[in-house]
């Protein structure tokens, strides 16, 4: 997996944009599943991304401050994406 589409906050969440799907050829669920097994993470969430980005990364989209304190990058657009 490419490092900086894997941003986590150390303990048991981690956020993917949902490149890692298509890259990969996997279903949410299935790709949940692997990585909280390689993990030991409870919360993985898989985000949406804008396909015009040329380097799909949730690290250009979002950051930890803490465990339970997450920074979003707002550009103005009207692109908004759930954390589950």
């Amino acid at each position: 997996m490419d490092g900086g589409n894997f941003v986590s906050n150390n303990i048991d969440t981690a956020i993917i944009t949902k490149a890692f799907l298509l890259d990969n050829c996997l279903e949410e669920a299935e790709a949940k599943q692997i990585l909280s097994g390689l993990t030991g993470y409870k919360h993985i969430a898989f985000i949406d991304y804008d396909e015009k980005d040329l380097v799909p990364h949730s690290d250009a989209l979002l950051m930890f401050g803490n465990a339970n304190k997450l920074f979003m990058h707002h550009d103005g657009s009207d692109h908004s994406a759930a954390i589950e």
